[in-house]
């Protein structure tokens, strides 16, 4: 253990070789910023909530619909949808119930030390009860639906909208290989006195899913965070340090470089002596441990001398 561990403090060099930079492409714009989007002051935001959608039930629609109801089942059964307490206050209309001044419900109030407790309310009299309010998603953009999204793309690459045909159940059923399907073909087409009509399709977008933006990554917005390009300052940092390893590669001998490259993949010193041409009993035995430690004592030379200049 204390001989292996040894060697591999040693090779610290070769460490920094193999999770070197590769290679970095510029991107098409910038996305420069001068202050980091999350450098900002926390009691800026201490306040700031995130504003979500109300739901009240029973809904406008709903009491609508339940007041409209006992206008049209006439005077006959109005006992039925409109009930009071004689000489008492409307209790009922539909199925939506109020109460009499005698009803109570469950609710949050403020406890004795000002903190919110579960309690009960006794509710006014002519005041619905049932009701619900409470919050749902978060307001904004909801994105666009499928059919809205597909008719963009038609009209963007001026093609029909086909509807979407989900598949059925799949056959199980043997694969065939190219060479067999090709001879099947042949074989048809073979014993096919007249070919059918040939018919070209009009252009159009493959409809194998709901959306067509499903097609086009790169046309669909990434969530926030996860899409576009990197920063410019990384990018830039990235390009100097792939700049200053081309540097360093190119000071050392193309025998390092062979041994450093057979070394990020070797599964023993044999395989590195064997790469840089050596006899596979000395390179089992010596040699390519010596080839290692060498080029990892010539590597550590060259960073150092790249990083002081």
């Amino acid at each position: 253990m204390a001989r292996h561990g040894s060697l591999a403090d040693q090779l610290t060099a070769l460490r920094e070789f193999v999770s070197r930079p590769e290679e970095t492409s510029a991107p098409d714009q910038t996305s420069w910023s001068v202050v980091a989007a999350n450098d900002n002051n926390p009691e800026d935001f201490s306040d700031v909530h995130v504003e979500r959608r109300i739901s009240l039930r029973p809904s406008t629609e709903e009491m609508m619909r339940q007041s409209k109801s006992r206008f049209e089942r006439g005077p006959e059964v109005y006992s039925e949808v409109l009930r009071r307490n004689v000489p008492g206050p409307i209790i009922r209309i539909g199925n939506l119930r109020f109460s009499d001044g005698g009803q109570t419900e469950r609710c949050m109030m403020a406890g004795i030390d000002g903190e919110p407790v579960a309690g009960s309310i006794r509710m006014p009299i002519g005041s619905m009860l049932g009701t619900k309010e409470q919050q749902e998603r978060p307001l904004g953009g909801t994105g666009a639906s499928p059919g809205e999204s597909n008719a963009w793309f038609c009209d963007a690459f001026d093609v029909c909208h086909h509807e979407y045909v989900p598949g059925g159940k799949r056959r199980s059923g043997r694969s065939f290989s190219r060479d067999e399907a090709a001879a099947m073909l042949a074989e048809a087409i073979a014993n096919t006195p007249v070919m059918p009509e040939v018919y070209q399709c009009e252009d159009g977008i493959a409809a194998g899913t709901a959306r067509y933006a499903d097609n086009f990554i790169g046309m669909k917005k990434a969530p926030k965070g996860s899409g576009g390009s990197i920063a410019w300052q990384d990018l830039s940092d990235k390009i100097a340090e792939r700049e200053k390893w081309e540097e360093i590669e190119r000071s050392l001998s193309d025998e390092d470089l062979t041994v450093l490259n057979a070394a990020a993949n070797a599964k023993s010193y044999a395989e590195i002596g064997l790469a840089v041409r050596q006899s596979p009993e000395y390179a089992r035995r010596k040699g390519g441990r010596r080839a290692l430690i060498a080029a990892n004592d010539n590597l550590m030379a060259a960073i150092s001398a790249a990083t002081a200049a």
